[in-house]
């Protein structure tokens, strides 16, 4: 694009957010005022309305044009030409021939001025097709919702308006919308972008169609009273301004919408209701959707089902004709259940679904009507909050909150979280949010562009810069949002943290982290690139690549050779190496020594902190403590040095595995290598005819 077309492009842009003709003309430099006739004719258009020409009759008219352009005369015959008389066009033709091809060019040129403004006035490129990150599994994409021409896609790759998505048995995805919007689509869903556009300003329309399957939705505030967002259902629809909710659609059209925050309406034909955060509520084709209600969900063992009434982690609930059973589960089997708690107290159950994850919590919405010491009252229902409860901001009387929960031998309800389901209004800051500004020129560039890296294992994390090369202050990158594409290769885990800058200020470089979990063999390349910036979007073209290879070198001891019993203790040696092509830090070397620890445990030497979480104690560290028979505050010492508590379980439980004590683990961990490299460095191949090493807990 050249300078001039960038400079109409920005002023077009001011215009639409709502400058006065008058200053945008006035700012334009000296040289470039014959843009200021163009900008006028804009505004001009702007103000009248526009009735849709159908194609047919754009056609019909370019036909007609065109046949009387090229129908010879009959006004003008002459039978003998060398009698020919001088007429009007033979004095003047030389004259009108020049004219009308400048009139031609002139007209040309108008045209393709207002082929650009309905272009620009179409709102930003990017936002007539949603993204497609998060992609595992078998995803296909057909070209409408009638079409039969389904064919794969994966992360990466747009779905645009009219398209159809469905996913398989163990699949999913997210679609990406331009302004940061999300919706997640579970496995075995079937959903349609029956409309997808959008305008200057993050104006988001969006019209989803969902025949099957489960969604999740999270909406960024929507700007203006053009924006939407609607999910279609055979049994209602959901309309939002900005929440978070999702959608189950059955087999048999029946629909269940329950959302997590804000307020979304449901209505059909017949009625409407509106639900708040926590509430949920049913419809069927052709009925009106039921009254909203607090929801539950239920995970574990089925213990009971005797006839309508079924038992699961103890909790019993109600089965109507109206419940989806998925698959035959039967006493003993583990499922998952989510269903509505009606006014009268009954839970009644939507959904009843076998799981193999023992890892789901139960829990369950309401308000909270009294609270007296470790007692709580939640909407009818007692529950315990001791020590070990997480108890989330702004709990108060009259909140509407959501329980997880674990029952007690002694049939109580003990509240391992709970947390409140209404939004806090943000507290102000001296910083604004950042706005669209049209005269910034920001330049992103990913430095460097390409990223080698060789290691052992399967987890991988790569440092990455993106840097704002303008120079002058005002050419601030806003609202700077990244994506990503697998472009050879299968991961099972592409994460970007962080993911998005609200402003990156002109020669300012922002750091991210890319962590690539390889799902099959030996070499990944990924592609990270600039989704979304407010003030250039035609300008987001570098790209970083980043290519991962695993190759793990193990050495096997020779047939025969014994090893003494005291050294049967494993002492990995990491391989990790890393290959640049830029500027990039290579993961250090590291081979611990494994020296045993002297009897008990030993406390963290790096700090002394052991309360840096605000609650105290931590359930998650007494949680931990307990599981591996540790003093509380060596589990948090590890905590407040930096390691997260899942961190913390997998190196307790590497360390009980493979006899290594758990600080050799945390030294490799500080040493840069990732936890797929650790496990492959703690699991060398047996030596042949020999005993396994004996498994112990060292930490102890």
């Amino acid at each position: 694009m050249t300078d001039k077309d960038e400079l109409l492009q920005q002023q077009l842009y001011a215009l639409e957010n709502g400058a006065p003709l008058g200053s945008v003309v006035d700012g334009l430099p000296e040289q470039d005022q014959d843009l200021a006739p163009l900008i006028s004719l804009v505004a001009a258009v702007r103000e009248i309305p526009h009735p849709d020409l159908l194609l047919e009759q754009s056609q019909a008219q370019q036909q007609q044009i065109a046949a009387a352009v090229a129908r010879p005369s009959n006004n003008h015959r002459n039978t003998n030409p060398t009698r020919q008389k001088k007429t009007t066009w033979g004095r003047w033709g030389w004259t009108i021939v020049p004219a009308l091809a400048l009139a031609g060019v002139v007209m040309l040129c108008f045209v393709a001025a207002l082929a650009g403004v309905g272009l620009w006035l179409g709102g930003p490129p990017n936002a007539r097709a949603a993204t497609l990150m998060d992609a595992h599994g078998q995803i296909e994409v057909a070209s409408s919702a009638v079409s039969n021409d389904w064919r794969s896609v994966t992360t990466g790759e747009r779905v645009r308006a009219g398209q159809r998505l469905r996913t398989h048995d163990a699949s999913g995805a997210t679609l990406l919308f331009f302004d940061g919007t999300r919706t997640t689509v579970g496995s075995d869903a079937d959903v349609t972008l029956t409309k997808l556009g959008g305008g200057w300003g993050n104006v988001l329309k969006v019209t989803l169609t969902q025949n099957g399957g489960i969604t999740n939705h999270s909406v960024v505030p929507l700007r203006g009273k053009n924006s939407s967002f609607l999910v279609l259902t055979p049994s209602g629809s959901a309309s939002v301004h900005g929440t978070t909710f999702n959608v189950d659609v059955a087999s048999n059209g029946r629909s269940r919408f329950a959302v997590d925050t804000g307020t979304v309406l449901v209505s059909n034909a017949d009625a409407q209701v509106s639900l708040t955060a926590g509430q949920a509520t049913a419809a069927q084709p052709g009925q009106k959707p039921e009254k909203p209600a607090y929801r539950f969900s239920l995970a574990g063992l089925v213990t009971a089902n005797q006839g309508t009434t079924w038992v699961v982690s103890g909790v019993p609930f109600t089965v109507t004709p109206d419940t989806e059973i998925r698959g035959n589960p039967q006493v003993s089997s583990r499922v998952q259940v989510k269903g509505r708690i009606l006014e009268s107290g009954v839970w009644v159950a939507d959904q009843i679904e076998p799981v193999e994850d023992d890892q789901q919590a139960s829990s369950f919405t309401g308000t909270v009507q009294a609270i007296s010491g470790d007692t709580w009252q939640v909407d009818g229902w007692t529950v315990l909050a001791n020590r070990i409860t997480d108890l989330g901001e702004n709990l108060s009387v009259g909140r509407a909150v959501r329980v997880t929960f674990t029952i007690l031998p002694d049939g109580r309800w003990l509240a391992v979280r709970i947390e409140s389901l209404e939004e806090t209004p943000p507290e102000p800051t001296s910083t604004p949010a950042p706005t669209p500004d049209p005269n910034a020129k920001p330049s992103l560039s990913f430095q460097p562009d390409e990223l080698e890296i060789t290691g052992c294992g399967t987890d991988f994390s790569v440092n990455g810069a993106l840097v704002n090369e303008a120079e002058e202050a005002k050419d601030v990158a806003a609202n700077v949002q990244l994506g990503y594409e697998v472009i050879k290769g299968a991961a099972s885990l592409v994460e970007l943290n962080p993911v998005s800058w609200d402003v990156i200020a002109a020669g300012q470089t922002v750091n991210f982290t890319l962590h690539v979990t390889l799902a099959e063999g030996q070499q990944v390349k990924v592609r990270v690139f600039v989704l979304h910036e407010t003030n250039r979007p035609d300008h987001l073209r570098s790209r970083l690549t980043v290519t991962i290879n695993s190759s793990c070198n193990q050495t096997e001891t020779p047939e025969g050779t014994e090893t003494p019993e005291a050294s049967k203790t494993p002492t990995p040696t990491p391989t990790a190496t890393a290959v640049v092509t830029g500027t990039m830090t290579p993961t250090p070397d590291f081979t611990p020594t494994l020296t045993p620890e002297p009897s008990g445990t030993p406390l963290p030497t790096a700090t002394g902190v052991t309360n840096c979480t605000g609650a105290n104690p931590q359930p998650k560290g007494m949680s931990l403590a307990q599981e591996f028979g540790v003093p509380y505050e060596v589990i948090m010492g590890w905590f407040c040095q930096g390691f997260g508590f899942g961190e913390i379980d997998l190196a307790y439980s590497l360390s009980r595995e493979a006899g290594v004590p758990v600080t050799s683990i945390f030294e490799m961990r500080r040493s840069g290598l990732g936890w797929g490299e650790i496990k492959q460095q703690l699991s060398p191949k047996p030596t042949k005819g020999n005993p396994q090493p004996t498994k112990g807990n060292p930490h102890k």
